[in-house]
């Protein structure tokens, strides 16, 4: 009777130690099963993420395709009324230089601000020439900065264009000024 009642303890702890094992595994499980539901969760968040990047990405690269076109057109603009503005004030000074001596002081001034607005245009190519190496160096992680640099950029260029407009503008009229002196001398 006394092996009954030991095999009896034994047969009460070892189903007491299954039971808490069988308690402890469906803890276990149910941790797992809740990790992976995490898992899931955050997996589904990346690839909803790496989506919209991938999607501001190709946003940001249209973006920078229309600003670059946008750029080279304003650019074949300036250079376009640059030549224009060159050509117009060398013909401008021969006809000042052939017509009299007493125009020559005018015809000084009028080649020291041509040389200005040279320089500022030479100065402008450069930093065109700058820039286009900038966007062929620049890597896709920068493209956003850019932009705004380029907006920046962009504004100069487009007062720069102004203070040439303006400087040929005065130019014209310090020619006509002189032409009107040099009629008043011929009476």
């Amino acid at each position: 009777e006394r092996e009954k009642s030991v095999l009896s303890r034994i047969e009460i702890e070892w189903k007491a130690k299954e039971k808490l094992r069988e308690e402890e595994f469906q803890n276990r499980d149910k941790e797992f099963s809740a990790l992976r539901l995490q898992l899931e969760q955050k997996d589904h968040t990346l690839a909803m993420r790496e989506k919209k990047i991938d999607t501001l990405e190709k946003e940001i690269s249209k973006h920078m395709d229309a600003l670059r076109s946008e750029y080279d057109r304003k650019m074949s603009d300036l250079e376009i009324f640059a030549h224009r503005l060159r050509e117009d004030a060398s013909r401008r000074m021969e006809i000042e230089l052939a017509k009299t001596k007493e125009v020559e002081e005018a015809n000084k001034m009028l080649l020291y601000e041509i040389s200005v607005t040279e320089h500022k245009l030479r100065t402008t190519e450069e930093e065109l020439i700058e820039f286009k190496k900038r966007i062929q160096e620049s890597s896709s992680n920068l493209l956003q900065t850019e932009a705004t640099s380029l907006r920046m950029e962009k504004l100069e260029l487009e007062k720069s264009a102004s203070e040439i407009e303006l400087e040929a503008k005065t130019t014209r009229n310090k020619l006509t000024q002189a032409m009107q002196e040099l009629e008043k001398l011929k009476q």
